[in-house]
């Protein structure tokens, strides 16, 4: 099975959560919501990042793919780069999304990874041969304190509805969830961000 990971590739929450599963046997990709690929921790999956050298930190078991034709660059340039040409960092999603062809499509995190994923998501093209299921995980307060925020709600109610698999901290974020459109199965509530590696 082909999983793709869009997450926070900074986020020692994003290590531990896929580490827990990349020995399994599975295709692993992750996408950078941040196009920072920081990830020491990372093992045997393939990694998706801004520049096209690998960066240095980066496990050996770990894959990795440059999207642009730049060398090595820091931090600084990635953010900018992020912040400033969001609907590139999208297409680029929708890409390796439609190459990769996964079965699951599973963002960790609401505001920066599940609001990316679900405009690509929506298209048609992304759907062929088979459209993969999506999995929404919501992180701390993704929405029991942004789902009371005027700005947040809509895509909040969006991300719900149509995610297939909703996973997320605790039984009260289950009840939110539904008050505001989830259609989805609700996975086993687990603490998403505190999950310790074996």
């Amino acid at each position: 099975m082909r999983i793709f990971f869009v997450a926070m590739t900074d986020s020692i929450h994003t290590e531990r959560w896929i580490n827990q599963i990349a020995d399994q046997g599975w295709d692993i990709h992750l996408f950078p919501v941040n196009a920072i690929v920081s990830s020491p921790e990372l093992r045997n999956i393939t990694v998706y990042g801004l520049a096209l050298l690998r960066p240095r930190d980066l496990h050996k078991s770990v894959r990795y793919v440059g999207l642009l034709p730049i060398g090595r660059c820091g931090n600084g340039f990635e953010r900018l780069a992020f912040r400033k040409f969001p609907k590139l960092w999208g297409y680029a999603l929708e890409l390796v999304i439609r190459i990769t062809k996964p079965e699951i499509v599973h963002s960790l995190e609401f505001q920066h990874s599940a609001y990316l994923t679900l405009p690509v998501m929506k298209k048609e093209r992304v759907h062929r041969p088979k459209p993969p299921k999506c999995i929404a995980t919501n992180w701390g307060s993704d929405i029991y304190l942004f789902g009371r925020l005027a700005e947040h709600v809509d895509k909040i109610k969006s991300v719900l509805a149509a995610c297939d698999y909703y996973s997320c901290e605790c039984q009260h974020d289950v009840q939110l969830a539904k008050e505001m459109g989830l259609r989805g199965e609700v996975l086993p509530v687990l603490p998403n961000r505190r999950m310790a590696i074996p």
